[in-house]
């Protein structure tokens, strides 16, 4: 059971998982008007929270959307914080311990659809995250790319199988069971790739990191991976900005909001509906 420290423009749900058999957290954030206009309906930003797992983690990035919202450089948009598990990289654990994927996948973004108003389709959903997260981000955009129509992946450690041997053997074995064709199967550079035709010209992909961040070298190697695929992307390395968050995302700019104008097709709704006009009487007692 998670604590009720939530941030106070989130809310705290969840839903119960047939895969975990379960129940499984998340937050969400509905923009301002939500409530007022039914016909409305909004894109959703998936947010991955890094190695802890945490899905109250974002208050701070939330209210920063919020604001984005307010002052319209980001389009209205349902916020989801997904709550994660430890060291999971957003992949399924090679022994079927720890089904993390197939529950954001096929559960998470089915219960969000259904219970908010949301635009259901590719285009209208994307996933974000930082360092695990950004990691989980580049793997599910590219590995679903029928899901998720735009990708935001900050500081993300997309390095190869051995460069995870060195880093942490201990994920090595948790999440992919030491196996290196498993790895392959879930690595972003080779579903990058694999998925080449299905990404390029549909997904809006964008890549964040600090130029102090001593992983910065995998962020220039995922850049000039997609620019060999012929994948357009946004790149930058964040000037001064090491391994932290809100230094990396306040060095991007109004970018940070404003590519989501471009990741997200506008919505109208349907005009309000119309009643036919009735020739009935209307009662005595309702007459002047």
């Amino acid at each position: 059971m998670l604590p009720e420290n939530v941030p106070p423009n989130m809310r705290l749900l969840s839903f119960n998982s047939t895969i975990l058999d379960t129940a499984v957290s998340y937050t969400a954030y509905l923009p301002k008007g939500y409530h007022d206009d039914q016909r409305m309906r909004y894109p959703v930003i998936y947010l991955l929270p890094g190695m802890a797992g945490d899905c109250r983690a974002f208050g701070k990035q939330v209210e920063a959307y919020e604001l984005g919202m307010r002052e319209k450089d980001c389009p209205p948009a349902i916020i989801i914080g997904v709550q994660a598990v430890y060291g999971s990289y957003y992949t399924d654990a090679r022994d079927g311990g720890r089904p993390i994927e197939s529950v954001i996948v096929r559960e998470l973004v089915e219960r969000v659809d259904n219970v908010f108003r949301t635009i259901p389709d590719r285009e209208h959903r994307a996933i974000e995250g930082f360092a695990m997260g950004g990691w989980g981000a580049a793997h599910l955009a590219f590995k679903y790319p029928d899901v998720f129509g735009a990708v935001s992946i900050f500081s993300a450690p997309i390095g190869t199988f051995d460069f995870f041997l060195q880093e942490n053997a201990s994920i090595v074995a948790d999440v992919w069971g030491n196996d290196r064709s498993y790895f392959d199967e879930n690595d972003p550079f080779v579903l990058a790739s694999k998925n080449r035709d299905a990404l390029n010209g549909r997904t809006k992909i964008r890549l964040y990191c600090g130029d102090k961040d001593r992983y910065a070298v995998l962020t220039e190697d995922m850049h000039r991976q997609l620019d060999a695929l012929g994948i357009a992307h946004e790149f930058k390395l964040v000037r001064d900005a090491d391994r932290e968050f809100p230094k990396v995302w306040s060095g991007v700019g109004m970018r940070v909001m404003t590519f989501w104008k471009d990741a997200f097709p506008p919505y109208v709704p349907p005009p309000p509906e119309t009643r036919p006009a009735t020739t009935r009487a209307a009662p005595k007692e309702a007459m002047p």
